[in-house]
């Protein structure tokens, strides 16, 4: 017997408070469907899905590949050299407030010899397996680096990455290859922004004038991060996402609000 494929994959971004979820080609790499639902924290997560499930038909549709990709802050960067997967837990209580009780999961990085440390959402995945069976699932920070690093491959000094949302960003240091430094801040003004970011070159002992920053997410020129960045960090570039998405998605926005999940 002979399997059907549609070659179409499903690719689903979750957080606590956000549910994203796009149709993608494995032929062409166009994306075809996109969608993105606000959370709230008033209502249980699973009946809030529920709806998502029953309002969107696409979520009810077979894949050949259904991928999930967790949105938090609980996660952390081993080295492989020191990694030891019966103590994943001994890598997050120096990050995050863990419990005994969390189940702890892990991305390999194998090219870039680390791994990436995670408490998974285990309610949503569990709603997701009586939805779909089977499925693969990381941590959304896993893609993030993997991307990052490959940007970064032939770059023989120092840069410094910069995903922003609307609420966080996350700062991500490279040279060649090699991750220097991968830090989460939650940010609220433009200040609060600047702040963290010149604390990292600090830190580091970066020179603002020399160490380029590549800025992608929710930000543009003539965002006001973007403006108190450029006061004290003239080499920026604004890195734009190259994914293919159907005229009938608002492309620019989701092009900027889901960079990462667009370009895996």
């Amino acid at each position: 017997m002979i399997t059907s494929k549609n070659y179409t994959q499903l690719l689903i971004q979750v957080s606590l408070s956000q549910f994203t979820f796009l149709v993608k080609s494995q032929l062409s790499n166009e994306i075809t469907s996109y969608q993105q639902i606000k959370l709230s924290n008033q209502e249980a997560i699973e009946q809030q899905l529920e709806e998502v499930f029953s309002k969107y038909e696409e979520l009810r549709q077979s894949y050949d590949d259904i991928l999930v990709f967790h949105d938090s802050r609980l996660n952390t960067f081993v080295p492989q050299a020191i990694f030891d997967e019966n103590a994943l837990g001994t890598y997050l209580q120096f990050t995050t407030k863990v419990f005994s009780t969390d189940f702890f999961s892990f991305d390999n990085l194998d090219s870039f010899e680390m791994n990436n440390v995670y408490v998974p959402f285990m309610n949503i995945n569990n709603f997701l397996i009586d939805k779909f069976g089977a499925f693969h699932y990381h941590h959304l920070h896993t893609p993030l680096i993997n991307q990052v690093l490959d940007f970064n491959k032939n770059q023989s000094t120092t840069r410094v990455y910069t995903h922003i949302q609307d609420n966080h960003f996350e700062i991500v240091v490279a040279k060649n290859s090699k991750l220097q430094l991968f830090n989460t801040y939650s940010y609220q003004t433009p200040e609060d922004f600047i702040y963290y970011l010149l604390f990292t070159y600090e830190q580091l002992q970066l020179n603002p004038d020399e160490h380029q920053l590549i800025l992608f997410g929710t930000i543009n020129k003539s965002d006001n991060r973007f403006k108190i960045a450029y006061e004290y960090i003239r080499n920026i570039e604004i890195k734009e996402s190259k994914a293919f998405l159907s005229n009938n998605i608002e492309s620019e926005n989701a092009k900027k609000e889901h960079f990462i999940l667009l370009n895996i």
